[in-house]
């Protein structure tokens, strides 16, 4: 199998924007990018456990039917929906647990003051998130097909501006009480505003 890693950055599209608009001018987000891996721990346990958000094709649908009963036989039970990209659902698992452990040894979790690289360093991750290779020789050596493993939802995104304007809160309270030196210039309050129009409402 082709070998690589698969990180979500956490630097890019609305989630930056979301950053951006509550610590804009702040030197050190290690702190908040601590919360942002709950929040993509709890969003990438929601996408498997809804089959990356009902996207991913089952193995009756991409010529994996060999795998799918393979793998039943092996486990003792027909193959569904829910098992894909699961194996026994116990301590032997590696590739969920380490997109929803923080724990796991393979969890990537890469902070430092200026930015966060969240997701798994299995090696074999890259192949279902891209479709590439094929699966293994007793399954019947099926190409692997795509089954995205960085989708989002709107509670991520939702989730990501909550700790983002909560921790900026936080940090005008340190600022008040003269703990910190950050330079962020406005309320939780102003930050939920300042979304107003952006994704079509506020953050509750």
């Amino acid at each position: 199998m082709t070998a690589g890693f698969i990180t979500l950055r956490v630097d890019g599209g609305e989630v930056e924007e979301a950053i951006g608009v509550a610590l804009e001018g702040m030197a050190d987000l290690s702190g908040l990018f601590d919360a942002l891996h709950s929040v993509w721990l709890d969003n990438a346990q929601r996408a498997y456990t809804s089959q990356g958000f009902g996207t991913w094709p089952s193995y009756y649908e991409t010529g994996e039917t060999q795998y799918a009963m393979a793998k039943g036989s092996i486990l003792g039970r027909l193959m569904t929906r829910r098992d894909m990209l699961r194996w026994d659902f116990g301590a032997s698992e590696i590739l969920f647990p380490s997109m929803t452990d923080a724990n796991h040894p393979q969890n990537v979790a890469e902070i430092t003051s200026t930015t966060a690289r969240f997701g798994t360093s299995v090696e074999y991750a890259i192949n279902h998130h891209e479709g590439i290779g094929r699966g293994p020789y007793w399954g019947g050596s099926a190409p692997i097909p795509k089954r995205d493993l960085l989708l989002t939802d709107d509670q991520f995104l939702d989730d990501v501006s909550r700790a983002t304007s909560n921790y900026a809160a936080s940090a005008l309270q340190g600022l008040a009480a003269g703990r910190g030196s950050s330079s962020v210039g406005f309320t939780k309050e102003d930050v939920l505003r300042q979304r107003v129009g952006r994704r079509g409402g506020l953050v509750s």
